[in-house]
């Protein structure tokens, strides 16, 4: 059994598909919509340029990285080995020295 296709319908993977509409969209990019003939299911397609889609992906990998250093710089510390309190000073991260003040003064 073969993998499907792009243009094979997702919703019953049957290949008898109709484009009904094709447009246009910003930066060059098509947008179409398709309609598979045996299950009636719709659904739209967006064709991109591959050196903007690319640029796109780098993108997200980006603003993913950019993500998760914002959730660690945001994480409380752990508590210290002492049980003493950090009395709303800036903290040192234990694992790998990222500064962290809890009362959200930098």
């Amino acid at each position: 059994m073969t993998s499907p296709s792009v243009s094979d319908c997702p919703n019953c993977i049957d290949p008898n598909v109709m484009v009904y509409d094709t447009r246009m969209e910003q930066h060059g990019w098509r947008r179409r919509r398709r309609h598979c003939k045996s299950c009636g299911y719709k659904w739209s397609t967006l064709e991109i340029p591959a050196d903007e889609l690319h640029d796109l992906i780098h993108l997200r990998d980006q603003l993913i990285v950019l993500h998760q250093r914002m959730t660690f710089m945001l994480e409380p510390s752990k508590p210290r080995p002492n049980g003493a309190s950090a009395g709303g000073k800036s903290t040192e991260h234990e694992q790998t020295g990222a500064i962290w003040n809890p009362d959200g003064v930098y």
